[in-house]
């Protein structure tokens, strides 16, 4: 449950990297035709209840538990964190995704960054230091434009009354004094209907 669901205490995979790091694992351990046999078993449901975890113990000769107990320590296992490497033993997982850096000098660039335990936020970084500028509003995409001290991106906006649409409305985020401003705005949605309703 805590494997397939995530976890808000402890830091877990989700099922899309598992599932990566145990076809791998089974690849790498049992063959190329570990998986081809797996899946034909699982698929022919041989074996009513839990074919695929059947089929693994099969031809693992090891519970589904342990086979997934075993890949996790087979890739701990390949990372090595010595104190050579200061930054990876301070940060176990990534540090961070920094995406779309804009040069605002030789020696300072912007970019966006996002990590696991983060919201997004806008970071200049000059000479290796790094400071915030603003936390990102919700958006689609991490994509942003820079230009002058000003950085413009798209957030997304929900409609006020109907669930399934959105809008995106496009901000304007001030360097230097972390200010933002919309340069669109979403259309009253509420008006629009009273003005429909009045029409009619």
């Amino acid at each position: 449950m805590k494997l397939r669901n995530g976890s808000l205490i402890d830091y877990v995979p989700d099922w899309y990297p598992m599932g990566y790091m145990l076809v791998a694992y089974g690849r790498e351990k049992y063959g190329d035709e570990f998986w081809r046999k797996v899946t034909h078993d699982a698929a022919s449901y041989n074996g009513l209840f839990y074919p695929m975890q059947r089929a693994i113990k099969k031809y693992t000769g090891e519970d589904f538990k342990q086979f997934r107990s075993n890949g996790f320590n087979y890739f701990k296992d390949q990372v090595v964190y010595n104190s050579t490497n200061v930054l990876a033993a301070k940060n176990r997982h990534f540090t961070a995704s920094e995406e779309y850096p804009a040069y605002v000098y030789p020696n300072t660039v912007i970019y966006m960054k996002s990590t696991y335990n983060r919201l997004p936020q806008f970071t200049i970084n000059t000479n290796g230091q790094e400071r915030k500028i603003s936390v990102r509003s919700l958006s689609l995409d991490n994509y942003f434009n820079y230009n002058k001290d000003k950085i413009v991106y798209a957030a997304l906006k929900p409609d006020a009354r109907w669930s399934y649409r959105d809008y995106n409305e496009l901000r304007v985020l001030d360097v230097t004094t972390g200010e933002e401003r919309r340069l669109t705005s979403v259309p009253n949605t509420f008006r629009r209907l009273l003005i429909m309703m009045a029409s009619v």
